[in-house]
């Protein structure tokens, strides 16, 4: 199953997500999400909705 693992640019995770998350799963794909540390939803909600509907393949760009 693919795993979209996001992570804020200030934080950690984004740099340690695909060798972490890559232990338990063979199909992932990481993000920095910008503008925000931990909190993504309320930082930078626009972007991880953005992201998530790329991820599923159903972004609409119009």
């Amino acid at each position: 199953m693919p795993v979209l693992a996001l992570g804020g640019e200030a934080s950690f995770f984004p740099s340690i997500a695909a060798e972490m998350v890559g232990e338990f799963v063979e199909h992932i794909e990481t993000a920095a999400i910008p503008r925000c540390g931990h909190w993504i939803p309320e930082e930078n909600p626009k972007a991880l909705v953005e992201h998530i509907l790329r991820f599923t393949g159903r972004f609409d760009s119009e």
